[in-house]
């Protein structure tokens, strides 16, 4: 797999509160190759007990144990080799592309009966002809500027006693899509941010801090990230591989 997929509902409460101790093994170096990430189930408490946080009856949000739960688990998860998954995601495209050059592929043929299906009535009717050709009328949307007195909230968010877990609730303006410029980045601990697939490439010694990839007096452009050069990469051999079943 070269886009890794992400885990699907993670969090068993058969046991609660839960410890979520799946975590260091999802994001470890063994497994970061594999999957993007997961999905908690899920964030609001419902009667089935899965929740992450309670909504209130006026609003305000308090946080459940399995909620602070989960939190000390990503607070304690290793920091990402990012060389690692590079080097994976090099490592299975060309894999792929050793296979697209001898694997031969056919569409599969249609059986004329099945035990367990009944084709005697043909296929119903494809609307997506139509939504392709035709697409939806709907209105599109777009960004809207915001003032600061919008970006608090007028909720409480609770911990799990009751007591006020945020002072002042509100949302940090973190990139200004109005304009497209960046105005405030958060530093990783180590100092590494925004390496480039080069960088990664040009690297070879494999024990190096990753602050020495970060130039702190001139900010690498974030166009030209790690994930936006290797996305640019797979749209190419993704492309390729559409190409290559076409052609059969």
């Amino acid at each position: 797999m070269t886009i890794a997929p992400t885990v699907n509902r993670y969090g068993c409460n058969e046991v609660v509160p839960r410890a979520f101790e799946e975590v260091q093994a999802l994001y470890s170096t063994d497994m970061i190759d594999v999957f993007s990430g997961g999905l908690v189930y899920e964030f609001t408490q419902e009667p089935n007990n899965y929740g992450l946080v309670k909504l209130e009856e006026n609003g305000d949000v308090k946080l459940l144990k399995d909620f602070m739960s989960l939190k000390s688990q990503y607070e304690i998860l290793p920091e990402i080799n990012y060389r690692h998954v590079a080097n994976s995601m090099k490592k299975n495209a060309k894999q792929i592309q050793t296979r697209l050059k001898t694997h031969k592929f056919s569409l599969p043929e249609c059986e004329p009966t099945y035990n367990n299906l009944d084709i005697s009535k043909g296929l119903p009717k494809s609307l997506a002809e139509n939504l392709i050709e035709n697409g939806v009328k709907t209105s599109r949307g777009k960004f809207v500027p915001l003032d600061n007195d919008q970006l608090k909230s007028t909720y409480k968010i609770l911990d799990v006693t009751g007591d006020a877990y945020f002072a002042d609730p509100k949302i940090e303006r973190v990139i200004d899509i109005m304009s497209g410029k960046e105005i405030t980045r958060g530093h990783h601990s180590r100092g590494f941010h925004n390496c480039t697939y080069s960088d990664l490439e040009d690297s070879s010694d494999e024990s190096s801090d990753y602050s020495s990839f970060t130039d702190e007096s001139e900010e690498p452009d974030p166009i030209h990230t790690l994930y936006f050069k290797a996305s640019k990469f797979l749209r190419h051999l993704y492309k390729a591989i559409a190409d290559k079943f076409s052609e059969n």
